[in-house]
């Protein structure tokens, strides 16, 4: 969504709940496509997962302007944050079950797999986790 008086960024629309959220809550997307997760070693990055990480942020601040260290931290935390909300719980389309807190079954252990992946494992964990 875009502020009509200052043309800036203040929200996204996060369609599997269908509110308004703060920006880079479904940024942890970016990871997702910068490796892959296999159900038997775990999340493994591409080679070249530090130049697509580099050439987003890069290209992200060059077209919207002035990012301060605040703001970076701030969407760092917003994917933090998505990557709980889509891999801790299961499913939130509005129009499936109530979200639940992620068990001991198929799709549990996937999410578990990522969580691992995306928040402890050091080799493979986001960068600048907050």
């Amino acid at each position: 969504m875009v502020d009509e008086t200052t043309c800036h960024l203040v929200g996204v629309i996060d369609w599997a709940e269908a509110k308004v959220g703060p920006f880079g809550l479904n940024l942890f997307c970016l990871e997702s496509i910068s490796g892959k997760l296999h159900l038997r070693n775990g999340r493994n990055r591409y080679e070249d997962y530090h130049v697509l990480q580099d050439t987003f942020w890069d290209t992200f601040k060059q077209e919207v302007g002035r990012v301060t260290d605040d703001d970076t931290r701030a969407i760092r935390v917003a994917r933090d944050i998505g990557v709980l909300l889509s891999h801790g719980f299961t499913s939130r389309l509005a129009n499936e079950q109530k979200h639940v807190p992620i068990g001991d079954d198929e799709q549990g252990r996937y999410n578990t797999l990522s969580l691992d992946g995306f928040l402890i494992n050091p080799v493979t964990r986001l960068e600048d986790i907050v």
